[in-house]
């Protein structure tokens, strides 16, 4: 009522255009209680709220966590026989993740399916890292995988940078490096920040051979590396894995090499690497055998001792 008197007062006139116009605004600006009287003016008005309309309400509320005042929304829609977009049902299921509403989510993917309406790669990348969050790896593997099947969906770098943290959030090293290379595959480069967390678990597990070659793919030190350009990584990752090369005694066999790739390719090394190269040298290696393996074998003992 404000509003409508306000804009008469100036001479113009309270359409729906007006009132969509300052609503989305509001939304912009992530002012939902002047959204939410814009909004009832529409209706105080007598006027019909169309799809924008609600629309910007139910993403609006979504992004401020009020999920129950976007559900209320959600139904105006569906009386009003309004087929929601496959953005606006991203936008939903984002909330419902970041709410923690798994049945409301349910109900969502069913009212999508039912729509008709396909869902985009940032479904497929909000449906794994839900799933992912409550320890689901196999479901959120089977929406990664039967989604882009079902629907002919060609997965983007969102979807697959989505598994690949989940995994590593759910400490499947070996299924995370599974992804990274699918993506590789696909065309897609990870993230500085994903190649940061994957070095960081395989330093964490001892897996060095996986370490330095994430390290080749993200500088492009190899003829292999499906690297557009070089990422830009935290430098302390390089010292740590020379450190554990030197205290793993792989200095021959990898340290050497690949400070030799570094080197040529005018990446600056640490001081270590002068330690790692002259180990090299001396030809003091022992064999080297990952943490798993190690693991592996411990379980075999106690295994064949009890």
């Amino acid at each position: 009522m404000l509003f409508r008197s306000a804009v008469r007062r100036a001479g113009g006139d309270a359409d729906l255009a007006t009132h969509r116009a300052v609503l989305l605004a509001s939304v912009r600006g992530n002012d939902m209680v002047q959204a939410n009287i814009i909004f009832q003016d529409i209706l105080a008005s007598g006027l019909q709220a169309d799809g924008t309309c609600l629309s910007a309400m139910i993403c609006g509320y979504c992004a401020t966590g009020a999920l129950d005042k976007a559900m209320t929304h959600f139904g105006m829609m569906k009386k009003l026989h309004i087929t929601p977009t496959a953005s606006l049902f991203d936008a939903i299921i984002n909330g419902c993740m970041w709410g923690n509403a798994p049945i409301v989510l349910e109900q969502v993917l069913n009212d999508m399916e039912a729509d008709g309406v396909h869902p985009s790669n940032a479904t497929v990348a909000a449906l794994v890292r839900h799933y992912g969050r409550g320890g689901d790896m196999n479901r959120a593997q089977a929406v990664f995988q039967e989604m882009p099947q079902r629907y002919g969906l060609q997965l983007d770098g969102r979807a697959y940078g989505a598994l690949v943290s989940v995994c590593l959030t759910n400490d499947r090293l070996d299924l995370a490096l599974d992804a990274t290379k699918k993506m590789s595959s696909a065309g897609f480069m990870p993230s500085a920040r994903t190649y940061e967390s994957l070095i960081s678990s395989c330093l964490k597990s001892g897996d060095l051979d996986h370490a330095v070659g994430l390290f080749d793919e993200a500088l492009c030190l190899s003829s292999e590396s499906s690297s557009a350009r070089p990422v830009r990584l935290e430098p302390r990752l390089l010292d740590d894995l020379l450190r554990l090369i030197g205290r793993r005694r792989q200095a021959a066999r990898l340290g050497a090499p690949f400070i030799e790739r570094l080197v040529a390719a005018g990446v600056e090394v640490p001081e270590i690497a002068t330690s790692v190269l002259r180990s090299a040298e001396s030809g003091i290696e022992v064999e080297y055998r990952s943490l798993s393996e190690r693991q592996a074998e411990r379980q075999k003992w106690r295994d064949f001792s009890r």
